[in-house]
């Protein structure tokens, strides 16, 4: 037999009460110094050094006609198609013709996202460094990695060209 009285409510199957919201406890802030000592004790992050490669691409930003451009081979040496060891790759201005004879590098995703083609990539540092893409694929990946970044840019549509009105 249930229970009826002033305090006691029937339970209704399959539903809960929730427990009443716990009231929010005021929370003290930590003592603060005064902002003069604030000031005094506040240092600015320092500035990431920039690496051979970073300088490389802030001054090819900078210049307005940066051919040739020269690469340095930060992680490993190759040999040229001499036989010498090289230190750097340097890359000479691309036409048209060489992205009719290898094909563009750079693709654009569906959500225009520009893609390396790995093989046209080496394909075309072959052509613009006058090195042959066998001799690039002893390349370090890291160095191979920092051509194909670097000359990227050069090989995706400028979009002022679609901007006539």
């Amino acid at each position: 037999m249930p229970l009826h009285g002033e305090n006691v409510q029937p339970i209704r199957e399959g539903f809960v009460e929730s427990p009443p919201p716990a009231a929010p406890f005021p929370q003290a802030s930590p003592p603060q110094a005064p902002l003069s000592a604030q000031k005094e004790f506040h240092q600015e992050p320092p500035e990431p050094e920039l690496t051979e490669i970073d300088r490389l691409r802030e001054d090819i930003k900078a210049a307005a006609n940066p051919w040739p451009i020269t690469v340095p081979l930060i992680y490993k040496e190759i040999e040229n198609d001499k036989g010498e060891k090289i230190k750097s790759l340097k890359f000479y201005e691309p036409t048209a013709a060489e992205i009719n004879r290898v094909g563009n590098p750079i693709r654009l995703n569906w959500e225009n996202e520009p893609i390396v083609e790995e093989r046209k990539m080496t394909a075309m540092m072959g052509a613009l460094s006058r090195v042959q893409p066998v001799r690039l694929q002893q390349m370090d990946p890291r160095d191979w990695c920092n051509c194909a970044w670097i000359l990227r840019p050069f090989f995706l549509p400028d979009l002022r060209a679609f901007n006539n009105s």
